[in-house]
């Protein structure tokens, strides 16, 4: 969502929020944010460069989320090797990853706006080598809890860093979709991984070996992150608009002003003309055709080839996802592109230091506005059903290995192994479901509201999450009932019925990010940092927390009802959103203007 305040002759501000295009005097359409004539605006980068961005972000997040759904699959042969006794203090800290998770993503948001996307990315493609690195090499187990504390907390950058990149070089109109295929494709890949794992490795014994492999693919990663993944935090300056000036602030807000005297900081240069137009009004200027003096000298001479033979070319493609024409008018930055090579067209690479304009003002206002995105009903809500739904998900999957190897199951590692091709069958699946059905409901409440989309839009989206959270929930704890318990039945004790729970777990976990993600982009597009740490940070740790009473609970409740007195908290919690949809849209409003 961005905003469009227009400034008249008497300094009069009227707004208009929820804009996704602006329209011309004659006609044309622009999507916003608008792009500069800069070349260093990332929406101004080619179609190539952009899959390259979001290529390495998702395979570092894809190793990401594989460290931290691993652990429980190599619990066991880390207690063969230092012995159960040792492996006690592990047992109590197995939330560490999330836990670390959590911290990271309230850490790195602020350092986002403070050194720039690039520096976080490439400094925690750095730590999770290094914690893969560590656990690789552990002689004993508070070592590879270090090196799992440093994998999670490499892990919170992905959707800090990662999903502000992916909003960077995107228009407002493509989020949802790119936001979806980052969420989807990642965590998708993790389960392919893990359900792979033991086939491929000996994982009763051989825990060594899975993560010198990850350790493999991180370096991978690494390289990716730092060659392929420029800096995208980028500052518009103003441009023309008809014959106004557009200013664009750093969080999405656009002002358009009459003259050079409305503009803040501007008085002083009153006479001066109206800036650039913005680059889809750049003219297509292309050189004037080479004359060829036509004459009966024979063909093939020097003096039938002309002598001005530099031709501009024009690289166009149909839009799609990430593209916008990229056209190249002079011969001096063709050069320059040739000079800088084919393997990367973007100045600033290889270097990796604080992104231009970046504020520390900036970076100390994320934690006030993480502050102040609790007062909102409707994030507050938001965490309450996301800590409901994380918390779930960490119980199943705490449970899940224990379950398939006990009776009546008896499942080995090997077999129990394919459970988590259905939790990647639901992750791929969540993408279709959540951003098909969430975004014809946004197109046809809007197309109602006169062509004005709204925040709130959004919140239909959560139906689904909801609706499959409960169920999972459910499922597994029928399922997951011991033989002889008061809550055992033994029709739905079939590895088929616990796998459908895992997809369906799997289906709310991601279906959850991604509706989320989107609505608080939305909702507070000048808060993206703060608000996305509010969001993905905060549940993180309230579930964590929660989840340190799960032994005692699970103790003096049983799997089944724990798991349904689950299913109801995300129901019910749920259901809470109806009430604060209302009572949040005035608090929605306020808005806090970070430096």
């Amino acid at each position: 969502m961005s905003e469009m305040n227009r400034n008249d002759s008497t300094a009069q501000t009227t707004e208009e929020s929820s804009s996704l295009f602006l329209i011309t005097s004659d006609g044309r359409t622009l999507s916003l944010p608008i792009a500069s004539p800069s070349p260093r605006d990332p929406l101004n980068w080619s179609l190539r460069c952009r899959f390259m961005i979001f290529f390495s972000l998702a395979v570092m997040g894809g190793i990401c989320v594989t460290m931290l759904n691993a652990v429980p699959i190599l619990r066991h042969a880390m207690g063969l090797e230092f012995g159960e006794e040792r492996m006690k203090q592990f047992d109590a800290a197995t939330a560490l990853p999330d836990v670390m998770f959590g911290v990271g993503v309230i850490t790195w948001a602020p350092l986002c706006v403070g050194l720039g996307r690039r520096p976080v990315l490439v400094s925690n493609a750095c730590f999770l080598l290094l914690g893969l690195v560590l656990a690789w090499r552990a002689t004993s187990v508070p070592m590879v809890m270090a090196g799992i504390s440093l994998q999670g907390l490499a892990a919170g950058s992905i959707p800090t860093a990662g999903m502000l990149m992916a909003i960077d070089v995107t228009y407002i109109h493509q989020r949802p979709l790119s936001i979806a295929l980052l969420w989807t494709v990642g965590r998708g890949t993790t389960f392919i991984i893990l359900g792979a794992a033991p086939h491929v490795l000996d994982l009763e014994r051989q825990w060594r070996a899975f993560y010198l492999i990850a350790m493999l693919c991180a370096v991978a990663a690494l390289l990716l992150v730092y060659f392929w993944c420029p800096e995208t935090y980028f500052l518009r300056p103003p441009v023309a608009f008809d014959g106004r000036i557009l200013v664009q602030t750093g969080h999405e807000r656009i002002k358009i002003y009459d003259e050079w005297s409305q503009v803040p900081g501007g008085g002083a240069h009153e006479s001066r003309p109206l800036p650039p137009l913005p680059m889809p009004l750049q003219p297509l200027e292309l050189p004037p055709l080479p004359l060829v003096e036509m004459s009966p000298s024979r063909p093939g001479t020097a003096e039938d080839k002309p002598k001005n033979t530099a031709i501009s070319v024009v690289q166009s493609y149909e839009p799609s996802l990430f593209s916008y024409p990229t056209i190249s008018t002079s011969a001096s930055s063709r050069r320059a592109e040739k000079f800088r090579g084919r393997f990367r067209r973007i100045p600033g690479l290889p270097s990796v230091k604080r992104a231009q304009r970046s504020s520390w003002r900036g970076a100390a206002a994320v934690p006030v506005q993480m502050v102040l995105c609790l007062v909102n009903p409707l994030v507050f809500w938001v965490i309450m059903h996301k800590t409901a739904s994380f918390l779930g998900t960490i119980v199943i999957r705490q449970a899940l290995p224990k379950v398939l190897h006990s009776p009546p199951y008896n499942m080995s590692p090997a077999t129990a192994g394919y459970v988590d091709f259905a939790a990647a069958l639901g992750c791929f699946v969540s993408m279709p479901l959540t951003y098909v059905t969430t975004n014809r409901m946004v197109h046809r409440l809007t197309w109602r509201n006169r062509g004005v989309r709204r925040a709130a839009y959004y919140l239909p989206g959560f139906v689904l999450p909801v609706t499959a959270g409960f169920l999972a929930n459910l499922l597994f704890g029928l399922s997951a009932a011991p033989v002889g318990s008061p809550g055992y039945l033994g029709t739905l004790h079939h590895w088929t019925v616990v796998s459908t729970a895992w997809m369906l777990t799997q289906i709310a976990f991601t279906g959850e990010s991604i509706v989320s993600t989107l609505w608080v982009t939305e909702a507070f597009p000048q808060w993206a940092a703060g608000a996305l740490a509010a969001v993905s940070g905060l549940n993180f740790m309230f579930a964590v927390a929660v989840n340190t009473a799960i032994p005692k609970w699970l103790e003096s409740q049983g799997q089944l009802k724990m798991n349904l007195e689950i299913a109801v908290a995300i129901l019910v919690a749920g259901g809470m959103g109806i009430p604060f949809a209302f009572w949040g849209k005035g608090v929605q409003q306020f808005r806090l203007e970070a430096a």
